[in-house]
């Protein structure tokens, strides 16, 4: 079900998850401690129920579907983990150790967390 769908829908869906994981990991601050798979979840589905199109362009039977629920649940475990495995750029790792010395940039681990800090300037 999920690869039928148009792939604009399937890009919808890719943005949708990419957005809520960044609202929710900058809601826990980029703690990995607090981190839990449920929450986020939560965030994701109060995200695409509450406004996302490509919620609605879907038929209520692939809603209800277990297979399409699955397919899901691989899509989010790939854009996170596409998430967590971009690398922090050159300029982003220059901007840090300024900010913040070359131990802690060495400790952000991908390219939306070293976002996060230059953004909010904390550590």
């Amino acid at each position: 079900m999920y690869q039928d769908l148009p792939q604009g829908v399937k890009n919808s869906i890719t943005r949708s998850i990419k957005t809520a994981f960044e609202l929710y990991m900058y809601g826990i601050k980029w703690d990995p401690a607090l981190y839990n798979m449920d929450d986020f979840m939560i965030t994701w589905k109060n995200s695409f129920e509450n406004g996302a199109s490509w919620y609605t362009r879907i038929d209520a039977d692939a809603k209800k579907d277990p297979a399409f629920h699955s397919a899901l649940a691989e899509k989010v475990n790939q854009v996170i983990e596409k998430i967590l495995t971009e690398a922090v750029t050159e300029t982003q790792k220059k901007e840090l150790e300024e900010r913040f010395g070359s131990a802690f940039a060495k400790e952000v681990s991908c390219h939306m967390e070293a976002k996060y800090y230059l953004e909010n300037a904390i550590q």
